[in-house]
């Protein structure tokens, strides 16, 4: 388990690649990362978590759908592997920051598909009249 300075340090080579996107940030970052495997196995553990909680969500807890997502997740995570030919740490905690952004979109799909049957077609013409009023009064006072 990696010490609280391993994390703060990290934190601060993550923040300064982040504001200032150099090649000898993301450099240093890829270094102290490289130096550092327990670091990126920790955050492959808790995206895994993560990962099998939206599979059980979003299949509805049919083992069948959830076979079907890990499948297209599984191809996505191939494609992403394949673009490199030596993958470094940086590398998988990308790819696996894609299939997580593709499970929350599908995640959002689920949500939308599951609670807009309880919106009426009333309701929504609220918020579309609601969205459009709002937009009109930012427009005057601008």
């Amino acid at each position: 388990m990696p010490h609280t300075h391993e994390l703060e340090t990290l934190g601060s080579f993550v923040d300064t690649a982040e504001t200032q996107r150099t090649f000898q940030n993301t450099t240093a970052l890829k270094n102290y990362i490289d130096q550092h495997p327990q670091l990126s196995d920790l955050t492959m553990s808790m995206t895994d978590e993560v990962k099998k909680k939206l599979l059980f969500y979003v299949g509805n807890a049919d083992q069948k759908t959830q076979e079907k997502l890990q499948t297209e997740l599984d191809t996505l995570s191939s494609h992403l592997t394949n673009l490199s030919e030596k993958p470094t740490v940086l590398h998988r905690l990308l790819c696996e920051e894609i299939e997580l952004s593709y499970l929350f979109l599908r995640h959002a799909d689920t949500i939308y598909a599951r609670h807009s049957a309880n919106l009426s077609s009333l309701a929504l013409r609220r918020m579309d009249t609601d969205n459009h009023i709002e937009g009109s009064s930012s427009e005057h006072y601008s």
